[in-house]
């Protein structure tokens, strides 16, 4: 009797410590848990206070300092896509073109058709007058939403493929997505061509003008029938271009 009573005694002891140093354990773990939310509020502050104190800078033009805060930022969140996509916004500003690339690229391998990157991509290109760059960019955009394709009409233009920009307008006129915009590239576009075919035959008759002088003074001299010949040929080409 009194060997089963001890025994008792032991498994209840036992039970009894069992259960304490799991409690223990329990709120070891629950002191870490609460020690690192606390640790995380903490950094979630910082990192709040570092990027809009970063932000104000960008907003008074003092991109360099902008820079120098939101390196705070980033060792906080390292990897952050919005504070990489502010790198590449006060880089740009600095006209340091490399490092603006540079921080929109790792932001883009995060979300590769985020349309804010991507058309921050394109004015970093198109500030560099990379139009061919651009246009590149610019059509991964208008693949994932057409409705940006006059930005791509304008790239082609300011790239001077007139053609592609033709052909683009004639798909968004036939998917009747024209705007007053792309009206009025059209009409550019169309007084350009004229523009460069009223220079080029100008260009054409006064050449014509000034063989046919040269002729005629020839045919002065020599009277010869094949300078007569030429004469009346080139007067017939100087008239059609009239």
């Amino acid at each position: 009797m009194q060997f089963k009573i001890k025994y008792i005694l032991v498994f209840c002891f036992l039970v009894g410590f069992g259960n304490l140093l799991f409690a223990q354990e329990m709120a070891v773990d629950s002191i870490a848990a609460e020690k690192q939310v606390v640790i995380e509020e903490q950094n979630n502050l910082k990192f709040q206070e570092h990027f809009f104190e970063a932000l104000k800078q960008k907003a008074i033009k003092n991109y360099s300092k902008a820079i120098e805060i939101l390196e705070k930022c980033y060792e906080i969140y390292p990897n952050n896509l919005t504070v990489e996509f502010e790198f590449s916004k006060n880089y740009l500003l600095l006209r340091k073109y490399n490092e603006a690339e540079l921080f929109i690229e790792k932001a883009l391998k995060k979300e590769p058709e985020n349309y804010f990157l991507l058309a921050h991509k394109v004015e970093l290109f198109k500030i560099q007058r990379n139009y061919t760059e651009a246009i590149k960019v610019q059509k991964q955009i208008d693949e994932i939403n057409p409705k940006y394709s006059d930005e791509l009409v304008l790239l082609y233009i300011q790239n001077k493929q007139l053609d592609e920009a033709e052909k683009l307008i004639a798909k968004i006129e036939k998917n009747a997505l024209s705007s007053r915009r792309i009206k009025s590239f059209k009409t550019y576009i169309e007084a350009r061509k004229k523009s460069t075919s009223k220079k080029t035959k100008q260009t054409t008759t006064n050449s014509n003008v000034a063989s046919l002088e040269n002729l005629k003074q020839e045919f002065e001299k020599k009277k010869g029938y094949q300078t007569l010949l030429k004469l009346l040929n080139k007067e017939v080409e100087v008239e059609e271009f009239n």
